[in-house]
């Protein structure tokens, strides 16, 4: 929040850049408290050296070559591998590991090497060499080496840019035919304007509803000053002519191709729903909801529980998810419930996990900050371990939503394209893969805690979009529905807030599959569906 970088610098003397700099172990992996118990690390991704096989040859035995692969520190241990503990923050590690695979035409190995360089890790990022290395990977097979080079070449990073290059890639990784790119773009740009006047409309809607309230109050008082009914008269007149024509030109727009379609939840004891539209499956919702407004050592937020509880409840009741709510949460019980929402998931769950808390960065790496954060070491989650640990996630489509400074910390540095409403004729090619994204309040910047109506800014354009939606929202579609709103409200606090959608770093390329927002309404969703609460602390204001 606005705060929490303030808060932290303050609190801790030389702030947390100061303190991670004294200490090049911690600056690496950053654990948590006790880290040797500590669930989130068990199950964080390592590049991990398994010793090689014994070979014969005649009768002759010597030892195969390590063989690289990516795994849980857990799992590296058991199988007698090798990773690095305390220099997982370094290119030159990740290099070691891969760069003899990938020399050798490994599509995988490929990949990680492009991203190591991407990534910069512990130095500049090399976006020309990362360029290189997802083209080798992409002729050598990588569909995600495919998606994550269109990207770089869409806008022009580490080579020039080449838009229609971009799309041809784009649509070969996927198996898309070039119509149906088109009408794909045709829609995403009816759909943009489609929200832009839709938060314009509900921007008038408040207004009217202000003015004639304004406008009541005079009459009930019997006020005499017939120059100021008047004039809210006039200004009532224009605002209802302005909101007028905005749902003239919404009227005017191409439909939705989801508005009209049937939803349909279907439940199984102790599971959440598997959501359906028109016989298109899209699977089962789970959401870890987590709001930190109460902390030990540092500056309490304002809105953070609001917003958390609200947006556990529209999930819930509006999409049919199976919620989980953590109310002022400390380090031990967030790391404990992030593993239980992201393991054992089957290939068609997703998972949504929103953050409402502080925030903090040191040079790239950003953190969460739970309940007892604070300025000792190790109090943090760091994205690192979090991104890490997500790499185990099974399911289909994984989206973080971060309300909190920084917040884009988590994301790989460019933004996505593709369709932002389902459209039937997409399902066989969105549906089939898997898409890992993150939707952060404001970039890495500090964002606006307290907008003035109980929640932050962020999250109050988040609930009006969740509550008004009746459409079948992609992460980019739920991303640009809420931006108009944001920006606006923002600028009028003074502060510059723009909401980013983007793919998760280290996500393996995992940009094909997209996250769906399926709305079945309060009654379809509210029968099969409970609540269930954890976490410390008591609401405070």
């Amino acid at each position: 929040m606005a705060n929490a970088a303030i808060g932290w610098v303050l609190l801790s003397g030389m702030g947390l850049a100061g303190l991670l700099a004294a200490d090049p172990g911690f600056a690496q992996v950053a654990p948590g408290p006790d880290a040797a118990n500590d669930p989130l690390k068990a199950m964080a991704t390592v590049d991990c050296l398994l010793p090689g096989q014994l070979r014969r040859s005649g009768r002759i035995s010597y030892i195969g070559p390590a063989l690289p692969v990516k795994t849980t520190a857990e799992q590296c241990e058991r199988r007698g591998g090798e990773y690095v503990a305390y220099d997982r923050a370094s290119l030159e590690t990740t290099l070691r590991v891969w760069q003899e695979k990938a020399d050798s035409g490994d599509a995988d190995a490929q990949l990680f090497v492009a991203q190591a360089w991407e990534r910069g890790i512990d130095r500049a990022p090399d976006l020309a060499k990362a360029a290189a290395w997802y083209a080798k990977a992409a002729r050598s097979g990588s569909r995600e080496a495919k998606l994550s080079l269109a990207a770089m070449m869409e806008t022009g990073r580490g080579m020039p840019a080449d838009p229609e290059g971009a799309l041809r890639l784009y649509r070969e990784a996927m198996g898309l035919t070039e119509e149906l790119v088109r009408a794909s773009q045709a829609q995403a740009q009816a759909s943009q304007a489609r929200f832009e006047l839709e938060s314009q409309k509900a921007e008038a809607d408040a207004r009217l509803a202000q003015l004639s309230a304004e406008i009541a109050a005079l009459k009930a008082a019997r006020a005499q000053d017939a120059r100021a009914r008047e004039r809210l008269e006039t200004e009532l007149a224009k605002a209802q002519s302005e909101r007028d024509r905005v749902d003239e030109k919404l009227n005017s727009l191409p439909p939705s191709p989801t508005r009209n379609l049937s939803r349909i939840a279907t439940a199984t004891a102790g599971s959440a729903p598997v959501l359906s539209v028109d016989g298109t499956r899209f699977g089962r919702y789970y959401a870890l909801v987590i709001g930190v407004q109460e902390y030990d050592h540092i500056a309490p937020l304002k809105t953070s529980l609001a917003d958390a509880d609200a947006v556990a409840e529209v999930l819930r009741q509006r999409y049919g998810f199976q919620t989980t709510l953590l109310r002022n949460p400390d380090y031990h019980t967030l790391a404990g419930e992030l593993v239980k929402v992201l393991a054992n998931r089957s290939p068609e769950d997703n998972v949504l996990i929103y953050f409402a808390g502080h925030g903090a960065l040191d040079g790239a790496e950003g953190f969460w900050l739970p309940r007892d954060a604070g300025p000792e070491r190790g109090s943090g989650l760091p994205n690192s371990l979090l991104v890490s640990a997500m790499g185990q996630f099974g399911g289909r489509t994984l989206l973080v939503i971060a309300d909190s400074c920084f917040g884009a910390a988590l994301a790989a540095p460019r933004e996505i394209s593709g369709p932002l409403e389902f459209s039937p004729q997409d399902s066989t090619h969105f549906l089939s893969s898997k898409g890992r994204y993150v939707i952060s309040a404001g970039g890495e910047t500090p964002v606006v805690d307290d907008g003035g109506q109980g929640h932050s800014v962020f999250s109050a354009e988040l609930l009006r979009v969740l509550r008004s939606n009746d459409r079948v929202l992609t992460q980019r579609g739920l991303a640009e529905a809420l931006r108009p709103g944001v920006e606006r409200h923002s600028v009028e606090l003074n502060q510059k807030q723009v909401p980013q959608v983007a793919p998760m770093r280290d996500g393996r390329g995992y940009e094909g599959g997209k996250f769906y927002l399926v709305p079945v309404g309060e009654d379809s969703a509210n029968a099969s569906l409970g609540m269930e609460g954890s976490g410390a602390g008591a609401r405070e204001g």
